[in-house]
């Protein structure tokens, strides 16, 4: 039987420790929330307007 080994304060430091794409997450995340925002804003003036799509 397999046994998942402990995390110790070391191994976490080599895991978790390295945060270079945090940034890279963070401005995907944002970039998609805005095009979400401003893709729904289009809509809802289009259909405010009665034009088709």
């Amino acid at each position: 039987m397999n046994t998942i080994p402990s995390l110790t304060r070391r191994s976490a430091a080599t895991l978790f420790g390295d945060d270079s794409g945090a940034a890279t997450a963070e401005y995907a995340i944002t970039t998609m929330a805005t095009v979400d925002v401003l893709e729904r804003t289009s809509r809802a003036s289009i259909l405010q307007d009665n034009r088709p799509l």
